[in-house]
């Protein structure tokens, strides 16, 4: 028996039981895409309409500051567009140079025989057991108190070192 593996009855079974998975998880982004195109009313209405009935800009005119804004919307941080493009920035440098060298060590473990090797490779693994939010309050602490950044002495006190700079990120 070459060819197919699984029977005709088993490809409909397993068609049939992931189709209204799929269905299932991608309605919410279904739902994110025709909300933004409807107006704030329309969106909160009792009864939800999947296709927009009065399709609308105003969301995305609003983030990215074309048109005019009223004070409302202004005040609401619409058209401050920054953010995103600092958070983006941001994700996207930390991704690729994490990449970059977290393959340089993993070839490292991988390849190359050092002394103290195996010492290092289970303390690496030790800190990683370390959930990141226990890392939170320390992290913050050291990077506000950097010595010479953002106002700081020798010492680390009297500014606010890293914070709210690329470099702290």
């Amino acid at each position: 028996m070459t060819g197919n593996r699984f029977g005709l009855r088993q490809k409909l079974l397993t068609y049939l039981v992931l189709a209204p998975l799929a269905i299932l998880f991608l309605a919410p982004f279904a739902w994110l895409v025709s909300a933004s195109f409807q107006p704030m009313g329309e969106i909160f209405s009792t009864t939800p309409h999947w296709i927009p009935q009065d399709g609308t800009l105003e969301g995305y005119q609003g983030f990215l500051n074309v048109g005019d804004l009223t004070k409302a919307q202004q005040a609401q941080g619409h058209g401050d567009w920054r953010w995103f493009a600092n958070s983006a920035f941001v994700a996207l440098s930390i991704t690729v140079l994490q990449t970059f060298f977290n393959a340089l060590c993993a070839y490292s473990f991988a390849k190359r025989r050092f002394p103290g090797r195996n010492g290092i490779f289970v303390l690496f693994l030790a800190t990683m057991m370390v959930p990141g939010q226990v890392t939170l309050i320390p992290n913050y602490l050291i990077i506000q108190h950097i010595p010479f950044f953002g106002g700081n002495d020798w010492t680390g006190s009297g500014g606010h070192g890293w914070l709210d700079s690329y470099w702290g990120g």
